[in-house]
């Protein structure tokens, strides 16, 4: 009688780094909800051009005249009733307090704009561009985080992830190379958007206003959008990484609306000091030039102080988030068994 042996084989990769990274670089291209949402994004931004064509005119010598007029008298007007209230504080001041800390500073030309006294104001390249990119920023970081949560919850859903290893069995190169190809696409959709804003922006400017712009402005822009390119790149890792935790994209849709809605919200009324290391108002302070403000009531004193979240704070704290979900959900990717 004999026996014959057998040998169990391991799995070995197929390729070198090269190879996987262009594989799930087709990967990506090929997901159609990924196609789909990009092209969502590209109708909005076409949507909100064609919108703003009807928002904005170029105003015509008289039209500026007549709004320079109706803006003095309104700053006299307001500045008549500043001068009141100092004169004559209301009676339920609390005593020992500033009256000029109640009724504010003195208005002044420079406190308003000439844009709302005009119907329709003429298109600012340099009011409305910085606007805009930060909307256009924050609109596709939101695209960017369900672009992230559904390339790898596909490969969940559709068990190819365990198909994946078999041809590349070293679980930290695939979620390497997985995040790389989220960090490039990020990288590039949030580029892209910038620059089709800016193209757009010139187009209204220069059909329906004015493209002048005063000097540094274009350093300033930039460096604006450049946060917005990084908080994309934030988003979609925060989606990426979700997802490869609970392994499907539903269940990080759902804690993201949990969150969102339910425990941002609590936060806010019953821990408000805590609001400064909420994700809404780090994106906030990201996203906006000089960082976000969050007021605070002081019970003792019966004011509010202001607390600057700068937007430093802002990329730590999205970061921070993202570093945790990746590192936790690439620590359980080595370790589940995933058959």
């Amino acid at each position: 009688m004999s026996t014959t042996a057998t040998e169990t084989r391991t799995p070995t990769a197929t390729g070198g780094t090269g190879h996987l990274l262009r594989a799930e670089v087709l990967r990506f291209r090929s997901r159609r909800f990924v196609r789909l949402l990009l092209a969502l994004g590209l109708l909005g931004l076409v949507a909100g051009t064609v919108v703003a064509w009807t928002q904005f005119a170029p105003a015509s010598p008289g039209q500026l005249a007549a709004a320079q007029q109706q803006l003095e008298q309104q700053v006299e007007r307001d500045r008549a009733f500043w001068e009141d209230c100092l004169a004559d504080p209301p009676p339920d001041l609390p005593a020992g307090a500033d009256p000029q800390e109640y009724c504010g500073t003195e208005p002044t030309v420079e406190n308003y704009s000439l844009d709302w006294f005009i119907d329709k104001a003429p298109f600012q390249v340099a009011d409305q561009l910085p606007t805009g990119a930060i909307a256009v920023g924050v609109v596709t970081a939101a695209l960017l985080f369900l672009v992230g949560a559904t390339y790898v919850g596909a490969d969940w859903s559709s068990r190819s992830m365990v198909a994946l290893l078999f041809w590349e069995p070293r679980r930290m190169r695939v979620v390497a190379v997985k995040a790389l190809v989220v960090v490039l696409a990020a990288v590039l959709v949030a580029a892209v958007a910038q620059a089709l804003w800016v193209g757009a922006g010139f187009l209204l400017g220069a059909a329906r206003g004015t493209t002048d712009v005063p000097p540094g402005f274009w350093g300033d822009l930039l460096g604006d959008q450049g946060r917005l390119v990084l908080l994309g790149v934030l988003a979609a890792h925060i989606g990426f990484s979700a997802t490869n935790l609970f392994r499907d994209t539903g269940a990080t849709l759902g804690a993201a609306f949990l969150y969102l809605v339910v425990v941002e919200n609590a936060v806010r009324v019953l821990r408000p000091r805590w609001e400064e290391w909420l994700l809404t108002k780090n994106v906030e302070a990201l996203s906006s030039d000089g960082g976000a403000v969050v007021y605070l009531y002081d019970d003792t004193t019966g004011q509010s102080r202001e607390v600057l979240v700068s937007s430093l704070h802002g990329a730590l704290v999205l970061g921070g988030v993202c570093a945790v979900l990746l590192v936790l959900s690439t620590w359980l990717f080595q370790r589940r068994d995933l058959h």
